[in-house]
């Protein structure tokens, strides 16, 4: 692009993007620091004695949220670019609220110029490859959890099927939240 062309929207300077996976990695940090609770940052005064005592727990989630959110976006990203399709980095979206940290991510993408064959392939994509990432975490979470009659969080079908799978012992019971559980549910 040359100097003084006006910039394609769905080039966008990279700022905005890291701006908002810097604030995302720093909210879900925070979520799993509190253990998922809704209190919000910046208000509530536990969260920075949590984050003191359970920065690991918090890092953790964090990292794997990121994970499963990334590879979703990225498989958005890669089938629209395999179709010509023109695409923006991920829009991280970061929520004070700590009880996930983030309400996902988001693409653009220049879909008028996409047929339903490949508006077809690459709405799946992103949800197939954050399954690829979800699944292996949620089934480490159901392993390493341990066993609670007290299920503060539904578990989606697929998500039943992954406990009883890797943990029959646990019958209808679930396990406390942990990070891997919580990024993978």
């Amino acid at each position: 692009m040359a100097t003084g062309e006006p910039r394609s929207r769905y080039r966008p300077s990279g700022r905005l993007p890291l701006l908002l996976g810097l604030l995302t990695a720093l909210t879900t940090f925070a979520a799993g620091a509190v253990g998922w609770q809704p209190v919000l940052l910046g208000v509530d005064g536990d969260v920075a004695a949590a984050v003191a005592v359970h920065w690991p727990r918090g890092l953790a989630y964090m990292a794997a949220v990121l994970a499963v959110l990334s590879a979703h976006e990225a498989g958005h990203f890669v089938a629209a670019r395999r179709h010509g399709i023109p695409a923006t980095l991920p829009f991280f979206i970061p929520v004070p609220v700590l009880l996930t940290g983030t309400l996902g991510a988001v693409i653009g993408m220049e879909g008028s110029r996409a047929d339903r064959r490949q508006l077809f392939d690459i709405a799946l994509a992103g949800p197939v490859a954050g399954l690829v990432v979800a699944l292996p975490l949620l089934a480490a979470g159901v392993v390493t959890g341990s066993p609670t009659e007290v299920n503060g969080f539904g578990l989606p079908l697929l998500a039943v099927w992954v406990r009883d799978a890797v943990r029959p012992d646990l019958g209808a019971a679930t396990v406390v939240p942990n990070p891997w559980f919580m990024a993978g549910w």
